[in-house]
């Protein structure tokens, strides 16, 4: 990168923090978005999925066709595609060969591009996620300067997306994804409102001039126990009513269920209060982000289709749509084992999971020396006789959830867990489980 090239870079953002929502003018014409995807669904169904670069960077065109072809045969209309620069530290990475000066291409291959064409091909929407940085997890209390120029950022990104992909996919090229995300832990003080809300407004007001019919969607999440609902309420009255959302922007909240930030017993009461706040704002769509998966410390695995129909049950009075993180990630038969996907497309027929999915229990479990680490003890087990319908197991001692280990698609699962060194002394269980979360018995083991 020349000494040039960096200083007009650093003018160009000078004048973006100075300007902040200045006039954007641009010969590029405006798009209008179609309207078909508009009605509501007659029932709760999952209508977009996330895809992150790193899932997707090693795809060739057969992958992304079949990804593409499997999405579309269970109504998937919209992929968010974020985000499509990084920053850690001073360090730019872009998923697209950008002409950005300040960022460098992450792989050797386009992935915007690749995601809409397979998008155009298939007839799918795309939101393109504009920037994201490392420090907006600690963005609360840092200085505002740094928020308005990654927000500046976010506006050389955005343009040079749009000239280079708008004019080539006009009707797959749909909206944009905000991809900072918002928590009623960190950002739930007045100041902190003011602060955001500046913010946001760099990005939505030069959005809004050069792109007046793309739809920008934000997925902000919340926390049960981290202050309470009527708190968040007047947070998000106040964002909701100053943020510069145009008609037909989409705020389309988390649910947090898969991240166990919020229960299933509060789901509802977080959607029943922001359902007003949304629908007071003119125009502004109001959608769910349901989480289709679970949690367990830092590992994750899919959620059953059982806890996934609940969660979409209790919000879908509140909200217009379901959008899902993801569909790509953790229901696509290319991925886990196929019966997720194949449950999901029963109840999409029968809007109902009342299968019958016979499920045998893992044999022989017990405790053995590790083959690796000898000096360590490990629970093993066999597989059951037939494994047709087992997605995976859930691991257990006594009564708390050690491990839940799933099949890839290619039938490929572990059956064994190492033992912390206060192995000894408790009760060992192992238990099968379909794709609609019915369970074998459990097989225990004292050690």
């Amino acid at each position: 990168m020349s000494y040039l090239r960096k200083n007009i870079d650093i003018l160009l953002l000078l004048l973006f923090v100075l300007i902040g929502s200045a006039s954007c003018k641009t010969d590029e014409p405006t798009y209008k978005p179609s309207q078909e995807d508009l009605p509501k669904a007659s029932m709760p169904r999952i209508e977009g999925t996330f895809i992150q670069d790193w899932l997707i960077a090693s795809w060739d065109d057969a992958r992304w066709e079949a990804e593409f072809d499997m999405l579309k045969s269970v109504g998937i209309k919209f992929v968010i595609l974020a985000p499509t620069l990084h920053g850690n530290k001073e360090e730019y990475t872009t998923i697209y060969p950008s002409d950005l000066s300040f960022a460098a291409p992450k792989y050797g291959v386009d992935l915007v591009d690749k995601c809409l064409s397979f998008a155009a091909k298939h007839g799918m929407k795309v939101f393109l996620g504009l920037n994201m940085h490392e420090t907006w997890w600690n963005a609360a209390d840092i200085e505002p300067s740094w928020l308005a120029k990654q927000m500046n950022y976010g506006n050389l990104l955005a343009k040079d997306l749009f000239t280079k992909y708008k004019s080539k996919y006009p009707d797959s090229f749909y909206g944009w994804y905000w991809v900072w995300e918002i928590d009623n832990v960190r950002w739930n003080n007045p100041y902190a409102h003011k602060r955001l809300v500046h913010a946001m407004n760099i990005n939505f007001d030069y959005l809004k001039k050069m792109t007046p019919d793309m739809p920008v969607m934000i997925s902000p999440f919340f926390k049960d126990g981290a202050g309470s609902i009527d708190m968040s309420r007047k947070m998000w009255d106040y964002i909701i009513n100053h943020v510069n959302f145009k008609e037909g922007d989409v705020f389309a909240p988390q649910d947090g269920v898969g991240a166990g930030s919020v229960s299933l017993e509060t789901l509802e009461a977080w959607f029943a209060m922001l359902k007003p706040i949304a629908n007071g704002k003119n125009g502004l769509r109001f959608w769910a982000n349901t989480e289709i998966f679970t949690q367990y410390e830092q590992e994750f695995a899919t959620a059953t289709l059982d806890r996934v129909v609940r969660q979409m049950n209790l919000v879908y009075p509140h909200v217009d749509r379901i959008i899902s993180f993801a569909y790509t990630h953790y229901y696509s038969p290319l991925l886990k084992k196929s019966g997720f996907h194949e449950v999901y497309k029963h109840y999409l027929q029968s809007n109902s999971i009342d299968l019958q999915l016979p499920i045998q229990a893992p044999r022989n479990v017990r405790v053995e020396k590790s083959s690796d680490t000898p000096a360590k003890l490990s629970l093993y087990w066999d597989e059951p006789e037939s494994k047709d319908n087992v997605m995976g197991y859930k691991v257990f001692r006594g009564q708390t959830l050690l491990k839940d280990l799933q099949y890839d698609a290619g039938g490929i699962c572990a059956n064994f867990i190492l033992l912390g060194d206060q192995a000894q002394g408790h009760t060992y269980s192992v238990v099968s489980y379909n794709a609609i979360g019915q369970m074998s018995e459990k097989i225990a083991v004292n050690y």
